[in-house]
């Protein structure tokens, strides 16, 4: 695992707001969507998709499935665009099953624990439509720009 500072990136997806219970079935959902409109989705800046998670407090969450796109790209209809800020994050790559990528997450949460860090509830999946292994990012709590 290591360190790592991200410059700001734009996102265009869809958004779902979930129990975290309920993640299981909406965020599939959302991704079968997506997948089905990706096309829609202009200024993209790569091949892979990316899955943005907010913990919003009291087992809720907020799921953004979508792409990276060039800043200032509109939304199609139906999807939103939001700003992710630059930032220090987590790194670690995920090798294997997309269902374990819950435990990478908690072995990255520990490491910040390790170090003395807190992680602000964001965390970032890049990864989805490809063959190859997951980014994983989990963002350090600071200021906000």
């Amino acid at each position: 695992m290591e360190l790592v500072d991200r410059p700001a990136i734009e996102v265009i997806g869809l958004q779902v707001d979930a129990a975290f219970d309920d993640l299981a079935t909406v965020v599939p959902a959302a991704w079968a969507q997506l997948f089905e409109r990706a096309d829609a989705i202009i200024g993209r800046t790569g091949t892979t998709f990316l899955e943005l998670s907010t913990d919003l407090g009291n087992g809720r969450y907020r799921e953004l499935v979508g792409a990276q796109v060039v800043g200032g790209t509109p939304p199609p209809a139906g999807m939103l665009a939001e700003l992710v800020y630059e930032a220090r994050w987590v790194h670690e790559l995920h090798h294997g099953p997309l269902e374990d990528i819950g435990a990478t997450f908690a072995l990255m949460l520990d490491f910040l624990a390790d170090q003395g860090l807190h992680a602000d509830g964001v965390k970032l999946d890049v990864g989805y439509g490809a063959d190859g292994p997951h980014d994983l990012y989990v963002r350090l709590a600071g200021p906000t720009p």
